[in-house]
């Protein structure tokens, strides 16, 4: 075997070097101030009758009840996270002969309508996003992200990726794959956390209904659009507990602190 791909598969038998599960992730919603989701769909609620009425119901608990302490929004499909970009100018001296313009960096862009965490939820027959989300995003527009008075209807997500243990990166891959008495029930560990704070959302898809004898997963699943006012990435993987086996429905996250 070549030194080059003797060298390349060396970087993936260690764990900081192999491939992610990249299918392996939760999303939590935490409220503020030590608030819960719940307390957030009652203020949620509050704003919503003081300025629409009766036009649209809202339910607190809805969140929480498709919600796993453990394993976070049991409806989530897909994440999209926001991406990191500068702006590069050029500054140019007049009169400076065949000399070219300098450049420089100028501001990141901008966290909001362009740069955001877009987060697909599972519809389902009582719709999270009818009487929670949708009325959480024309809260959002009445109290235009400045309000943060006793109905304080922002939060902190926290995105988390999982991938498996390290525990199974001290003996040499090669030789332990074909031994077929090792253990065969993977345990999963923590990788990555993202956390964006003071987060509402501000977009959801409308939806469409069809006659069709088969509905196509874009027809049962919504993608809302959140604004944050920053967020931070942490590695997680030597500050949590170590999560049960894959066969069991819970995935321990204990923060160091």
């Amino acid at each position: 075997m070549p030194d080059t791909t003797i060298n390349r598969l060396r970087v993936h038998q260690d764990w900081a070097g192999d491939v992610p599960l990249k299918f392996l992730w939760t999303v939590h919603f935490d409220g503020r101030e030590g608030n819960n989701m719940d307390d957030v769909g009652r203020n949620i609620k509050n704003v919503i009758n003081d300025y629409e009425g009766s036009s649209f119901p809202v339910k607190p608990d809805v969140l929480t009840r498709f919600s796993h302490s453990d394993m976070g929004v049991l409806l989530a499909q897909s994440a999209a996270l926001p991406n990191e970009q500068i702006t590069i100018g050029t500054a140019a001296l007049n009169n400076s002969g065949g000399f070219r313009a300098g450049y420089f960096a100028d501001r990141r862009s901008n966290y909001g309508a362009e740069n955001k965490l877009d987060l697909t939820f599972l519809e389902t027959n009582v719709d999270l996003m009818d009487y929670f989300i949708k009325p959480w995003v024309i809260a959002t527009s009445y109290k235009g992200l400045i309000e943060d008075d006793e109905d304080d209807i922002k939060c902190f997500i926290n995105l988390t990726l999982y991938s498996r243990s390290d525990e199974y990166y001290k003996d040499d891959k090669n030789r332990t794959s074909n031994n077929f008495n090792r253990k065969m029930v993977v345990d999963y560990t923590p990788r990555k956390m993202y956390t964006f704070y003071d987060s509402a959302p501000f977009n959801i898809e409308g939806g469409q209904l069809s006659y069709n004898s088969e509905l196509s997963l874009d027809e049962l699943t919504k993608t809302i659009s959140f604004t944050f006012s920053h967020y931070q990435v942490r590695d997680v993987n030597q500050s949590v507990s170590r999560a049960p086996r894959a066969q069991t429905s819970r995935a321990e996250i204990i923060d160091e602190n």
